[in-house]
C-alpha cells in the first residue's frame, strides 16, 4: 500500500514551481529515499541555535534522523515535500500524523486560568503570546512565550477590586 501511496503522490505532483518574493523559481516535490543526503546536509549546515529553534534539538545525529524521517516513503499518516532551487535543496515541508490521546482538560483550564489573572493583575502587558501549547495527557506546556509590556496609568489604590 505505501507504494501504491507514493505512486499516486507523484502522478498528483509531477512538477509544482513556487515564484520566491526575490523573483526565483523553486520546484516543489514530493520527497524520495533518493533525496536523503541532500536533506541530512542541509540539516547539519543549520547552526546549532537554528537546529535547536527549528526542532527543539541539538543532537548531533539530528541530520541524520531528520532526514530517514523525511524521505521515507509516503503513508497515510506522513508526508513531506521538498523545495529545490536548481539542484540545491532550500526547503522541507512535512506532517507527521501522531495517534489520538486524551488530553488533561484541567491543566489546559488551568493555563487559561492563570494567564486571564496574569492580564487582570498586570494591566502592563499589552500582549502575551504562548505559542506553541503542547497540551498531552500528563500535563500542558507552553515551548515559547512572548510578552510586550506597555506603560500604564497606575490604579487607584482605593478601588475595591471583585475577585
Amino acid at each position: 500500500m505505501t507504494e501504491n501511496v507514493a505512486q499516486a503522490s507523484r502522478q498528483v505532483m509531477p512538477r509544482t514551481y513556487a515564484l520566491l518574493t526575490d523573483g526565483s523559481t523553486v520546484e516543489v516535490r514530493p520527497a524520495r529515499p533518493e533525496d536523503a543526503e541532500a536533506v541530512r546536509a542541509m540539516h547539519a549546515a543549520l547552526s546549532p541555535e537554528n537546529l535547536y529553534l527549528r526542532f527543539f534539538i541539538l543532537s548531533p545525529r539530528s541530520p541524520q534522523a531528520e532526514a530517514a524521517r523525511v524521505t521515507r516513503e509516503p503513508g497515510p499518516g506522513h508526508a513531506a515535500l521538498l523545495d529545490w532551487l536548481g539542484d540545491r535543496l532550500v526547503g522541507v515541508a512535512s506532517y507527521e500524523q501522531v495517534p489520538a490521546q486524551a488530553v488533561d482538560t484541567a491543566a489546559l483550564a488551568g493555563l487559561l486560568l492563570r494567564v486571564s489573572r496574569l492580564a487582570d493583575e498586570l494591566p502592563e502587558v499589552a500582549e502575551l503570546d504562548l505559542n506553541p501549547v503542547i497540551a498531552a495527557h500528563d500535563g500542558v506546556q507552553a515551548a515559547a512565550a512572548r510578552i510586550r509590556v506597555s506603560p500604564t496609568r497606575p490604579r487607584d489604590p482605593f478601588l475595591r477590586r471583585l475577585r
